[in-house]
């Protein structure tokens, strides 16, 4: 068995008790097995699935089954065939383009035409987010860009063109990425796409932000969070909340900063995002710190720290770091004051 395959396999099993244990009226409607390989004591298939079931909960039909392309691996093991690896077959697919060259990636795109779906398109979007390397994820964006447009798909066209346009910003090219921020957003007005509309004046936001540009910032960031908060959008609303907190900061409006930096960090905490929760909490104890309340800032920096250590954020570690030592430092002269100006007894 492939390495984290017992891990990844105890989690699909759990989702997939959830999701089970959440619905009823299951009907397998179609199963297909697209390709069957036998190669001694291993075997590999991709399988085609089809599931319709009922919400309990809504009496509406599960968002959670539907068709789903999947790749089984087995390996024979006292004379039985145990399943050692259960992967989506578009993220298969997706890794799969990503590595190839041109040629290779045309082929691979022909005979698996029936993958090209929006499924693969946000299998190379979780791939790309994955990458440190922003000209690795600029590649893998614009191919899933093309790979969207091709197939129809606006919500993921636009979703993609965001992706890029932040690519571009990384690598500081703001007028492309201005262009293509603009691009996915007339997408999304074109096609009342609301949830696109919010993310696309988000990346416009940011952009403005970058740039030094807090009016204009200021004006996409409230538009985005009005939005938001009209489709109970509860991640789209801790992003707006925090681009107006960085906003305010700039400004030198503490007061506001810290207002925005904890309604948001009250939902990443909701939504369980521990990562930017840590985030969340260095950039209140940074305006701590610029307040001149170090021992604050170095209170609520050792949480964050706490905390990226416990999800093994490397960025949450790496600005955390900063502040700890900046806060640390001020503390330790503030006390070496006092200690000078303290009576003798």
């Amino acid at each position: 068995m492939k390495p984290g395959c017992a891990w990844k396999l105890d989690t699909r099993k759990k989702q997939l008790q959830q999701e089970f244990a959440a619905n009823e009226n299951f009907e397998i409607k179609n199963l297909a097995i697209r390709k069957l390989i036998f190669e001694g004591d291993k075997a590999s298939a991709q399988v085609t699935l089809e599931i319709t079931a009922t919400d309990i909960k809504t009496n509406q039909p599960a968002t959670a089954f539907g068709k789903m392309n999947r790749v089984l691996e087995f390996v024979k093991e006292s004379g039985f065939w145990k399943i050692a690896r259960d992967a989506s077959a578009e993220e298969d697919l997706a890794i799969a383009l990503i590595a190839a060259n041109d040629e290779r990636r045309y082929s691979l795109l022909l005979q698996n035409n029936e993958l090209v779906n929006s499924q693969l398109i946000g299998a190379l979007k979780l791939l790309g987010d994955r990458s440190t390397d922003y000209r690795e994820q600029l590649r893998i964006y614009a191919l899933g860009e093309r790979l969207a447009e091709k197939i129809g798909d606006k919500h993921r066209t636009a979703e993609m063109l965001n992706s890029v346009a932040a690519m571009h910003r990384m690598l500081g090219d703001y007028p492309s990425a201005i262009d293509f921020a603009n691009k996915s957003l007339a997408i999304s007005e074109a096609t009342e796409d609301q949830t696109g509309i919010a993310n696309s004046l988000l990346a416009l936001g940011v952009l403005s932000y970058s740039q030094g540009s807090y009016t204009a910032a200021l004006e996409y960031y409230r538009k985005s969070l009005s939005l938001s908060k009209s489709l109970g959008d509860k991640k789209g609303i801790a992003l707006a909340l925090s681009g107006l907190a960085q906003v305010a900061e700039e400004l030198g409006d503490y007061a506001e900063a810290l207002d925005s930096y904890n309604k948001s960090l009250a939902l990443r905490s909701e939504l369980g995002d521990k990562a930017k929760v840590a985030l969340g909490l260095n950039a209140i104890g940074v305006i701590y710190f610029r307040q001149g309340n170090y021992s604050q800032a170095l209170e609520y920096a050792r949480k964050s720290m706490a905390l990226s250590e416990q999800v093994k954020s490397t960025q949450g570690i790496a600005q955390t770091l900063s502040t700890i030592a900046s806060a640390s430092a001020f503390v330790a002269r503030n006390n070496r004051r006092q200690a000078r100006h303290r009576p003798i007894s």
